[in-house]
């Protein structure tokens, strides 16, 4: 199983859910972070099992698959820990560099957090939305 062909997998699903993050509308649009949060974790494993090919380059297709599949489920759905080995494989902390940056008044950090409860506000009713700590200047009621 080649590298490029496992990281081309994961790097088109996770670019199909920022898509539809981007495109839901409507009813469904309370999704959209779930599908934020997945397309930046499915691209940042992308990124780590090409790092990590020399674990299934190896094997035959099948049991490739399986190893590419107990891979990516051992490295979970925590995006700061798939950012922390993001940066292991690049080193000189260029991720934490990234996520220090101001973008459009938001940081990195922030926009990681907001991924993060967003994905948790897709799926489950929470008492007060993420939303709230980040209202719209100038236009009350609006976050």
């Amino acid at each position: 199983m080649d590298k490029q062909i496992v990281a081309h997998a994961w790097l088109w699903r996770g670019i199909e859910n920022l898509y539809l993050g981007f495109k839901l509308d409507g009813h469904w649009r309370h999704y959209e972070p779930f599908f934020d949060y997945m397309g930046i974790e499915l691209l940042g494993k992308a990124f780590i099992l090409a790092e990590l090919s020399s674990e299934y380059e190896s094997l035959k297709d099948q049991e490739a698959k399986h190893k590419i599949d107990e891979i990516a489920k051992d490295i979970g759905h925590d995006l700061k820990s798939i950012f922390e080995k993001v940066n292991n494989f690049m080193g000189q902390d260029k991720i934490n560099q990234i996520l220090g940056c101001d973008f459009d008044s938001f940081t990195g950090n922030q926009f990681v957090r907001v991924l993060e409860a967003g994905y948790i506000e897709a799926r489950y009713p929470v008492p007060v939305s993420i939303a709230h700590e980040f209202p719209l200047e100038g236009r009350p009621g609006i976050y």
